[in-house]
Parts: C-alpha cells; sequence; structure tokens
C-alpha cells in the first residue's frame, strides 16, 4: 500500500510505503522475540546497525516482564551519529511484538526536554510474533 504524506505531524512528507509478509518458522516464538529485542543482536538482522555493536541508551519498562518496554538505542560505530532507534517491545501468550523506528537526536533531545513530539518524524518498522495454532492449548 502507498500513501502521499503532507502536512501529517510526525511523517516526513512524501509517498509512505506500507507492506507485510507473514512466514513460519521452526522456533518457539519466546525465542524469536528475545531475538529481535536483543540490541546485541540487533546487527545480525538490522540494517539500521550498520553491522556495528547496539548500546542501549534507555531503558524504560512496562510492567514487571522484562519484554515490555520502549528502549532508545544507538548504533555504537554508525556513520549515521545523529540517528537513534526508538523500539517498543511488548509481549504476552497470543502475541509479542518488536517495533521500532529511526529517530534524529536532536528530534529526541528536544521532547525529552519537554517539547512537542507531534513533530519527531516516526516510520515505524516490526514485527509482530504469533504462535502457530498448535501452541495454544
Amino acid at each position: 500500500m502507498t500513501r502521499k504524506s503532507v502536512d501529517d505531524p510526525g511523517r516526513p512528507p512524501g509517498i509512505v510505503l506500507s507492506a507485510a509478509i507473514s512466514f513460519g518458522i521452526p522456533v518457539p516464538p519466546k525465542r524469536v522475540f528475545d531475538f529481535l529485542r536483543d540490541e546485541n543482536l540487533r546487527n545480525e538482522w538490522d540494517i539500521l546497525s550498520n553491522g556495528g555493536v547496539v548500546q542501549e541508551m534507555a531503558h524504560i519498562a512496562n510492567g514487571r516482564d522484562t519484554g515490555k518496554c520502549v528502549s532508545l538505542l544507538r548504533s555504537a560505530n554508525s556513520s549515521q551519529s545523529n540517528m537513534l532507534i526508538l523500539q517498543e517491545s511488548c509481549t504476552d501468550p497470543t502475541a509479542s511484538f518488536v517495533i521500532y523506528a529511526p529517530v534524529d537526536i536532536v528530534a529526541m533531545n528536544i521532547v525529552l526536554n519537554g517539547g512537542d513530539p507531534d513533530y519527531v518524524a516516526l516510520l515505524p518498522s516490526g514485527f509482530a510474533i504469533l504462535p502457530d495454532g498448535n501452541a495454544i492449548g
């Protein structure tokens, strides 16, 4: 799906492309979730890490489960030193999600200091991890 973004707060102007794919893998959903949200393994799958080490700069828990949180990540040896990755992860027995978006470090600092978050450009990507029908009792 494509659409044109014009004067939409929080979205950069231009064409926005949305795509989805579904596939099965013979691995427990929790293992997939843990792999995708682990900043130490991120360079194995995320091009935004530029193949380097990713550091978690901030971690905000959302409940008792360590898998439910918002994180602010930064690639340690990135040529794009002005970019951070904002990530939210959550999980429960029915599904898990890892959603992330690159954000400009200057814009993020403005928001963290009380600025208007509506004008931070966010184009999120992510994963929905669902168990196959056999795992739910």
